[in-house]
């Protein structure tokens, strides 16, 4: 009987946490959509590696993730670790850029810019900053 109780009690229990799941998903879900409709969402950069010569970081955007406006203050080397686009907002103008895994590109100390993932997956690179 008390074995019977319990397993009835864990089951409503269960229930009531599978629906709080629900609600939280959905109301995450509306956070992103407000989020893409003005407010900022930053990508996250995770620092590997800082010496005298260099300085390495991993960049990870979620769908809709961006950097936000900043200037470099080094030249640079990106490694893409996923192929897609990221929309770049700088002083002369928006343009997308087409990154392909493994494919490396450079940037110049001064590049001022916005990073943007506009893709619906997650995008990554790994950031050589050259001191």
């Amino acid at each position: 009987m008390i074995l019977s109780l319990f397993a009835d009690s864990l089951i409503a229990i269960l229930g009531l946490i599978s629906g709080l799941a629900f609600i939280l998903n959905t109301n995450y879900a509306v956070d992103i959509s407000l989020q893409n409709k003005g407010r900022t969402m930053k990508a996250t950069a995770n620092l590997q590696i800082e010496n005298d010569r260099v300085i390495v970081k991993e960049w990870i955007f979620a769908a809709g993730e961006e950097t936000e406006h900043h200037v470099h203050p080094y030249d640079y080397v990106t490694v893409p670790l996923a192929s897609g686009v990221m929309r770049i907002e700088g002083a002369t103008g928006t343009k997308d850029n087409q990154l392909v895994t493994g494919v490396s590109y450079t940037g110049t100390k001064g590049t001022a810019h916005n990073v943007i993932n506009t893709e619906n997956y997650e995008l990554r690179f790994i950031e050589i900053e050259l001191k």
